[in-house]
């Protein structure tokens, strides 16, 4: 393996990313590779056209990936070696896409060259992502936001409070308080709905845990009248769990 040195450093703070850690710092736990057949033929043309920009790893790598338009980007190049190297690496790290699944890119250029008059070839493009979605773990993935789907669905707890109530027949309409918990045992991309007991079911939610946990809601049921009500949460994916939670309001009139 070649050692590399010679390191060139770029960093453009935007802004103040969201975290307190530094997007660099999160690991690359995995990758996929672009195409680079296309890059490397543009290159040689170019070489032959006399261009300059093929005699320069960093002038390479920005030609072929356009910067976005983020909080902040790290640019850093590395060198085999202070004089003529012949293998260089570029790294980009880009954090704060304007995107609801898309945080953070990561891309590294490798490259290579037989000589030092020599036009430089790329090798290798890697690239990765940082999801953006709630409760996602900081560090780079190959795809954006995967479904994680080793975990299940152990357990939906529903609670509406308080659970028997009688009240002034005018005090209506009356509001009970909801909490529900969802317990996974890994990994999984939950999807629920929430359900009450006069048909009115809410949107679809997505919620990602990125290991074995709770999660806690808060919600409300408001009523207009003296009756048997329920609050439910029905569990769409990975496995089907259905819970509700039973409450009660009467009234006595004004004597």
């Amino acid at each position: 393996m070649v050692r590399l040195i010679g390191l060139l450093v770029m960093i453009f703070p935007l802004s103040l990313f969201a975290q307190d850690k530094n997007p660099t710092e999160f690991p690359i736990v995995s990758y996929k590779n672009l195409e680079v057949k296309e890059l490397n033929e543009s290159i040689s043309a170019a070489e032959k056209g006399k261009e300059l920009w093929v005699f320069h790893p960093l002038s390479i790598a920005m030609r072929f990936h356009e910067v976005s338009d983020v909080r902040f980007v790290n640019i850093k190049q590395k060198n085999s070696q202070p004089e003529c190297p012949l293998k260089s690496v570029v790294t980009i790290v880009e954090e704060g896409f304007l995107d609801d699944q898309l945080r953070g890119r990561w891309t590294e250029f490798h490259l290579e060259r037989r000589d030092c008059k020599k036009a430089w070839n790329i090798t290798e493009i890697r690239q990765a992502y940082l999801c953006g979605m709630e409760g996602s773990e900081e560090v780079f993935l190959k795809e954006i936001c995967p479904k994680l789907k080793s975990g299940k669905v152990t357990d939906v707890w529903v609670e509406m409070s308080p659970d028997s109530v009688e009240v002034p027949c005018d005090y209506f309409p009356y509001t009970f308080e909801v909490k529900f918990k969802i317990t996974v045992n890994g990994p999984a991309t939950v999807t629920f709905q929430r359900i009450r007991s006069d048909g009115a079911k809410a949107p679809l939610e997505e919620i990602i845990f990125s290991e074995a946990g709770t999660k806690e809601f808060e919600d409300y049921y408001r009523v207009g009248e003296p009756g048997d009500y329920w609050f439910g949460v029905e569990i769409i994916s990975p496995n089907k769990v259905f819970t509700k939670a039973e409450s009660v309001v009467r009234c006595r009139k004004k004597s």
